[in-house]
């Protein structure tokens, strides 16, 4: 997962519903505001939107299609809140693509469709973040968040140390929201519903129960892990068992008396060893 981190630049670029805006359709991945993104753009309908937005220093609506499969996505095909970005670089990529890095400006939503050629295109009304003064609830609320972002590092979600120093070190409520869900590895739907969440209380609740879903999932991965790992050394105990085993019906094909009843004991014990528990 790309280490992204939180967006200071101001909105440079133009984006109002009294205009269209260009539509670009990603396939499993959300983009949230205050971070930014590397996306790799291939569909002729996204690079037509990617010139345009260039073209006119404007504002793109990134939204996710409810199916990564489908080649094509309409308007029907995409969830209709999306976010606002501003695309940053652009680079040239192999086999007629192109990589952009796109900075989330804030949260949108299509009020109308508008063209589906040679681009997508639509009204789009921003959604403003709730203002609302935090209260004891959002200060419990991000505290509990963090110590489940930390409980899943220890488990070991993979987070670059510099991001998760700068997500130790946030204070604003939404930035914290979005920059913890842009470095997890949490499920598509979950990323869009804690976009869609209009109150930061909300917001906080569905990054906790995803958070908590998938330290359920890592625990079981490491659980699994270390069953995976006694099972290797008990396989590794048996084989070096069996050798002995060979080695002690060789010698007992040359030994005699005592000598030879003390190796069938020591076979014996060996062979006690291999049986199931």
């Amino acid at each position: 997962m790309n280490g992204n981190k939180p967006s200071k630049a101001k909105n440079g670029a133009k984006a109002s519903k009294k205009e269209h805006t260009a539509v670009i359709a990603i396939r499993d991945s959300v983009l949230f505001p205050h971070t930014t993104l590397n996306l790799t753009i291939k569909r002729p309908k996204s690079i037509a939107a990617v010139n345009e937005v260039m073209q006119k220093k404007a504002l793109a609506l990134f939204v996710t299609q409810k199916n990564p499969l489908v080649e094509d996505p309409l308007f029907s095909e995409c969830y209709s809140i999306g976010t606002l970005g501003k695309i940053k670089e652009v680079m040239r990529g192999p086999e007629d693509t192109i990589q952009i890095i796109v900075e989330g400006i804030m949260k949108a939503r299509i009020m109308k469709p508008g063209d589906e050629e040679p681009l997508l295109t639509a009204f789009v009304e921003p959604v403003m973040e709730d203002e609302t003064k935090k209260t004891d609830r959002t200060d419990a609320l991000m505290y509990s968040v963090i110590n489940l972002f930390k409980e899943a590092i220890a488990l070991g979600a993979s987070v670059p140390l510099d991001v998760m120093m700068v997500i130790l070190n946030l204070h604003d409520p939404w930035k914290l929201a979005d920059f913890i869900v842009m470095n997890m590895e949490l499920k598509l739907e979950e990323r869009q519903m804690i976009l869609e969440a209009d109150v930061i209380t909300d917001k906080l609740e569905r990054i906790a129960s995803a958070l908590g879903r998938q330290i359920r999932v890592l625990k079981i991965a490491k659980k699994l892990q270390n069953e995976t790992g006694k099972e290797m050394d008990k396989m590794q105990r048996e084989m070096y068992l069996r050798e002995q085993l060979k080695a002690i019906e060789k010698e007992l094909g040359t030994m005699t008396g005592e000598g030879k009843t003390e190796f069938e004991e020591l076979k014996a014990k060996i062979e006690a060893c291999l049986m199931p528990a």
